[in-house]
């Protein structure tokens, strides 16, 4: 059979599974994943990280209030938000806006319960700063945006103890239509059938169609070097010529125009 053909991709990391690809469940127990590992950032350290697109955020502090997923329209078409408010040690606020899965995900109504008796600590990763408020901040969430309720940390404990005589730390606020047929638009994007919700999770296989996932690295094996030193036009490995410039069998000489594929 022909060699596989691989390409280099800018600034991304492009996995190629074969035959020898090994799949583990991953699960809270695995000593290999941490799903609770975070690197908090102190609430006065965020004015450097607005609108940077370098880093993302980790934040815990205690709920404030919380929205009901309400729709609106982006540029790229239709979605849900809800809008999350949270308090650190020196009662500075953070204004949360979290965006399709994780505003559907995040159970309002239940958080406001939990605060009936006493502080809610929340944590959220994976934050960008949009901006700053009168009072603190305001972020947004990412694809890669997950929260913990009450998560272990010395950080959390310090905001719970701030708290720690508080009730009511919560308020939920319903969501807000316009009209009733937005309304009830909505009411039947929360309530698909099963079959709907399967149709969404294991979509058709398709040849030719590339699928991406989200995963966490928990080790790199770099004992064998697969790195080569290709064509930046297209996909095929450099042949030596003469012991200095690199040729590729359908286009001219390489350099510098070459890459590691």
């Amino acid at each position: 059979p022909p060699a596989p053909s691989y390409r280099s991709c800018s600034h991304k990391l492009t996995i190629i599974l074969s035959a020898a690809t090994q799949f583990e469940d991953v699960t809270r127990s695995s000593p290999s994943f941490w799903p609770d590992a975070f690197e908090f950032t102190p609430f006065s350290s965020l004015h450097s990280r607005i609108r940077s697109s370098v880093y993302l955020t980790d934040v815990v502090g205690a709920v404030v209030s919380i929205t009901g997923v309400s729709s609106t329209v982006t540029s790229f078409g239709t979605t849900v938000r809800s809008d999350l408010v949270l308090q650190n040690e020196n009662h500075m606020f953070l204004d949360i806006s979290l965006w399709s899965d994780i505003a559907r995900n995040l159970n309002g109504q239940e958080l406001a319960v939990l605060g009936r008796s006493g502080p809610v600590m929340l944590a959220v990763c994976s934050l960008r700063v949009t901006g700053a408020t009168k009072g603190g901040y305001s972020l947004t969430s990412t694809p890669g945006t997950r929260c913990v309720l009450n998560p272990v940390s010395e950080m959390a404990h310090l905001v719970q103890s701030v708290f720690f005589a508080s009730t009511n730390t919560c308020q939920y606020y319903p969501p807000r239509f316009a009209t009733p047929n937005e309304a009830a638009a909505f009411e039947a994007e929360c309530t698909k059938t099963v079959s709907q919700l399967l149709a969404l999770c294991f979509p058709p296989v398709a040849d030719s169609t590339r699928y991406h996932c989200s995963g966490r690295i928990v080790s790199v094996d770099s004992s064998m070097q697969w790195y080569y030193l290709g064509c930046a036009l297209c996909s095929k490995a450099a042949i030596d010529y003469d012991g200095v410039d690199k040729w590729c069998d359908d286009h001219r000489r390489l350099v510098p125009q070459q890459t590691q594929n």
